[in-house]
């Protein structure tokens, strides 16, 4: 990803946070000598899931803009009330830096973290000096301007004081300093972070049964699986790049049905165009894996022979094109414009659209289901009518819609047995089709092995297990497709 290369510096944070009562003043001289103040503008946007898994672990994730300290940071408990701080100075990433995300995997699973709090920090730092010199802590006074972007949002403002020691001083300083600010009247703060002040006042929201917090779901899922995934795709993980292939397809599946509720055409049109190029750069890897997978199947059933020689033929050539296309993958996530692709889709969650109705419920959402469903059967007529492999690709785009835009109606809490049963249908036609284009995919890349060797007989051999397996698949989906389009002529939202 952006800034992948960057290494993370981890040191141990001691601090204490303190409430400035109002008419309270700080009187630093009595310290010792001091520096003369320097006054900050800081901007910093702090980030945690929905169900605000990190708050409640004491972990703060943040990204900074401005000051010394411009990157992110991710601060974890640590003993003596102390924290440890992971830092990624500098980093321009939008995205949560990978390595970030691994330390706290466990902590999140495949929830997406998101920006949920700004705040905006006017900061005057006095630093304190020993006598020789050297700094032993910093005091700051903050004026903090806080604002919360997940829907509904809101804002507060609040002065607080920060004394931080220097990496190098003994802990005991700490201690007499805190009692020194404590006689000029400062009070321990009762949160351990800026972010906590406000975070504790939130409680996670009751699952949201309208249709835009339906869709806007969704679509937190599955950026939150791309998220966990990333990491696994960078170390070439089995069937990553697939589940990552899988959630982009989701999400542009989603926003084909339910974008117009999340934002306007051309934010949705514009996502989507992002959501295509980045699975299209995770392609050829998966389309590899699939070959591998394919052809082990089919080498199983050939004579020995020629099992032998087939094994050989394949390992060695798909071995140098696997390497090349999982190289592809990586390059990909750390470009700036995958980068930005997460900024978009986070853009749209945090979004507030105003021409919706916001109390629309369930049969808003099957209405708009309604859309790639009639697609799907069109499509299937269709290539009832000229069969092709591209008429049959054609349907089973149109089908991994339907199947994705049911998936979201399925996870309702009010959805119907007719839901789930709908969702389950269209993602077995999606299955069997899927199977179909992954056979076609193979068989095309065929004479391409062919040309580097000369065992036409083996490849002639693999061709006609797959063309078999092919017409199994498509005779299945064929069947499912054929029911599934009678029952969408009774359809009718809400039934």
């Amino acid at each position: 990803m952006a800034d992948a290369g960057r290494s993370i510096e981890v040191a141990l944070e001691r601090e204490r946070k303190y409430e400035l009562p109002p008419r309270a003043r700080l009187r630093l001289s009595e310290l010792g000598s001091v520096s003369p103040t320097r006054r900050l503008r800081l901007s910093a946007e702090y980030l945690d899931t929905p169900e605000l898994d990190l708050f409640r672990r004491g972990i703060t994730l943040r990204r900074r803009r401005g000051g010394d300290d411009d990157g992110w940071h991710l601060k974890t408990p640590a003993d003596g009330g102390h924290r440890v701080e992971h830092r990624m100075p500098g980093a321009a990433c939008e995205r949560v830096p990978a390595a970030l995300r691994e330390v706290v995997a466990e902590a999140v699973g495949e929830r997406p973290i998101l920006p949920l709090l700004r705040l905006r920090t006017t900061r005057t730092a006095t630093e304190l000096f020993d006598d020789t010199g050297r700094a032993r802590a910093e005091i700051s006074v903050d004026e903090v301007r806080a604002t919360l972007l997940l829907p509904p949002g809101g804002r507060s403002h609040w002065i607080e004081a920060e004394l931080e020691l220097a990496s190098d001083e003994p802990a005991a300083t700490l201690d007499l300093l805190d009692a020194e600010l404590r006689r000029q009247g400062l009070m321990p703060a009762r949160h351990s972070s800026k972010a906590g002040r406000v975070l504790r006042t939130m409680h996670p929201a009751d699952a949201d049964r309208s249709a835009v917090g339906t869709a806007r779901a969704a679509v937190c899922r599955e950026l939150g699986r791309l998220q966990h995934l990333e990491p696994a795709v960078l170390r070439d993980e089995p069937e990553s790049v697939h589940d990552a292939r899988v959630a982009l397809r989701r999400l542009r599946s989603l926003l084909g049905a339910y974008g117009r509720l999340l934002g306007s055409a051309d934010d949705v049109r514009a996502l989507r165009v992002e959501l295509r190029w980045a699975g299209l750069r995770l392609s050829p890897a998966r389309d590899l894996e699939v070959m591998g997978e394919l052809l082990a199947g089919v080498l199983g059933q050939l004579p020995e022979e020629s099992r032998d020689r087939a094994s050989a033929l394949w390992e060695q050539a798909l071995a140098a094109r696997t390497e090349e296309a999982r190289g592809d993958c990586a390059t990909a996530l750390a470009t700036r414009r995958w980068d930005a692709l997460h900024a978009r889709i986070t853009a749209l969650i945090l979004a507030r659209p105003g021409h919706v109705d916001e109390t629309a419920g369930l049969d808003a959402l099957r209405r708009l289901a309604a859309v790639p469903l009639g697609r799907a059967a069109r499509r299937y007529a269709r290539a009832l009518r000229t069969p092709s492999i591209g008429a049959w690709h054609e349907v089973r785009k149109a089908a991994k819609a339907a199947r994705y835009a049911l998936e979201a109606i399925a996870h309702h809490p009010d959805a119907t047995a007719a839901d789930r049963a709908a969702h389950e249908t269209w993602k077995a036609i999606a299955g069997s089709l899927g199977e179909v284009q992954d056979v076609a995919v193979v068989r095309a890349a065929l004479p391409g092995f062919a040309s580097e060797t000369s065992d036409a007989d083996v490849i002639a051999d693999v061709d006609a297990h797959l063309a078999a397996r092919a017409a199994a698949d498509l005779a299945e989906a064929d069947h499912l497709l054929s029911g599934a389009v009678r029952a969408l002529r009774d359809f009718r939202p809400g039934r």
